[in-house]
């Protein structure tokens, strides 16, 4: 599903046990909306723990991504074909132990893309030529999305229903029921589900930002959406 990691070299300043290093470990190339896993390691290879990855790119800016897991690992995905600049940081600048190491990844698009839509656009309006985000849904709206073969080959579903939701921090709280059969989407055909916003037990889920992740013969694919208060226009 991932192309193969390249190794990025890091920069940094002199800190603490680990030299004031990062080496960020990330495909050279990945597809927008594909899930990457980025590796972030100290100077000698060990997986640097709980630091923060950020994204620079010239559409949207700087963003921060989250913290590494015990292996050096995060998971995520890229929602613009744009070259990013990756960026890893552990402990405060000036202190003891404080490192930092850079790279790149170039987002290409790919044969899928995935939407949500049906809800509402919040924040300054779009610029000339850019589409309203339909990414906001107050509690209890349907959540809308759809995914579209926009290669040139068939791909192909594993099930009527492959995909879930999760938290921002990629924690599952809804999988649906699916029935077991292979469902083939044409080049130019497209597939649509909704989510009643309900947890696994039925439960109406908080507010905040949530993921909604898809797989397919093409690989896992990812986007955004949020479920914002009822007043929030």
């Amino acid at each position: 599903m991932l192309a193969l990691l390249l190794l990025l070299p890091a920069c940094g300043e002199q800190g603490g046990e680990a030299g004031g290093k990062l080496l960020i470990q990330a495909p050279e190339q990945a597809r927008v909306g594909e899930t990457v896993v980025i590796k972030v390691t100290d100077g000698s290879g060990k997986p640097a723990a709980r630091a923060g990855v950020y994204s620079d790119n010239e559409i949207t800016g700087g963003a921060y991504i989250g913290e590494t897991d015990k292996k050096g690992q995060i998971v995520t995905f890229f929602e613009h074909p744009v070259d990013y600049t990756l960026m890893a940081r552990r402990g405060k600048t000036g202190e003891l132990g404080f490192a930092e190491g850079e790279g790149t990844i170039r987002v290409i698009p790919g044969p899928v893309e995935l939407i949500v839509f049906g809800g509402f656009h919040v924040g300054p309006p779009p610029l000339p030529g850019q589409l309203a985000q339909e990414n906001n849904y107050r509690p209890g709206m349907a959540v809308k999305f759809r995914v579209n073969n926009i290669g040139l080959n068939e791909i192909t579903l594993s099930n009527s229903a492959p995909w879930e939701i999760q938290t921002g921090d990629g924690k599952v709280v809804f999988s649906p029921v699916a029935l077991q059969v292979i469902v083939p989407l044409a080049s130019g055909e497209s597939k649509e589900w909704s989510w009643d916003q309900k947890d696994n037990n039925g439960n109406q889920v908080k507010e905040g930002r949530y993921i909604l992740a898809l797989s397919c013969s093409e690989g896992e694919y990812c986007c955004w959406f949020n479920i914002v208060p009822k007043e929030l226009m």
